[in-house]
C-alpha cells in the first residue's frame, strides 16, 4: 500500500543506535509524548522521501523526548545504522491524544472556532520554549493551552477554543 503525506504525520528523528540488538533510538519533535506509540504497531522509516513500513516490536522510554523502538528486520548494530538521522512517521489515524493538547503536533490542519465563530486553520504549531501557539493560515498566533480549548472534535477536525476578549 502506498502511503500519502496526508495519511501519515512525521513524530521525529532517529538521533543514534541503542545496544547490539538493533534497536534505534528516536527523538520525537516538540508537542509529542512517548505515550504516542503505546497502540501503534507499524511506524514508517522516511527513506529517499518515501514511507518505508516497519513492524514495532517494542517501543519503550529511554528519556523525556526519546523512545527506543525495536523493529522487525532490524537485528543488529550494523543495520540499524543504516537508518540513522532518518525521519519516522506514524498513520495519522492511529496517533491518540490523551489530553486535549497532548501530541499537539496532529491537530495541524484542524479548523479553530471561538464562540461559534471560524477562526481558521492550524497551519503549524510554534515552540517558543514556554508554550505552544497555534499558527493560523492567516498568521495568527493564538495559545495552545489546555485552558482555552474547551472540545476537540478529531473526526470533523474541529478545535474548540474559549478565548478572552480581546486576543484575536
Amino acid at each position: 500500500m502506498i502511503y500519502s503525506k496526508k495519511k501519515i504525520i512525521n513524530i521525529g528523528c532517529i538521533v543514534k543506535t541503542h545496544g547490539v540488538q538493533g534497536e534505534l533510538v528516536l527523538r520525537l519533535s516538540p508537542g509529542y509524548n512517548s505515550s504516542l506509540l503505546n497502540k501503534v504497531k507499524w511506524c514508517f522509516i522516511n527513506i529517499r522521501q518515501k514511507p518505508v513500513p516497519f513492524k514495532i516490536l517494542e517501543a519503550s522510554e529511554g528519556s523525556t523526548s526519546d523512545v527506543i523502538l525495536e523493529l522487525q528486520d532490524i537485528q543488529n548494530k550494523p543495520e540499524a545504522e543504516k537508518y540513522l538521522n532518518y525521519d519516522i512517521s506514524i498513520e495519522r489515524e492511529t496517533a491518540i491524544r490523551k489530553g486535549k493538547t497532548e501530541n499537539i503536533n496532529l491537530l495541524l490542519g484542524y479548523q479553530i472556532y471561538n464562540n461559534g465563530n471560524l477562526i481558521g486553520t492550524i497551519e503549524d504549531i510554534e515552540n517558543t520554549g514556554k508554550q505552544f501557539l497555534f499558527v493560523l493560515n492567516d498568521g495568527t498566533l493564538l495559545p495552545a493551552h489546555d485552558d482555552l480549548i474547551e472540545k476537540i472534535e478529531d473526526r470533523k477536525k474541529i478545535v474548540f477554543m474559549q478565548l478572552p476578549e480581546g486576543l484575536i
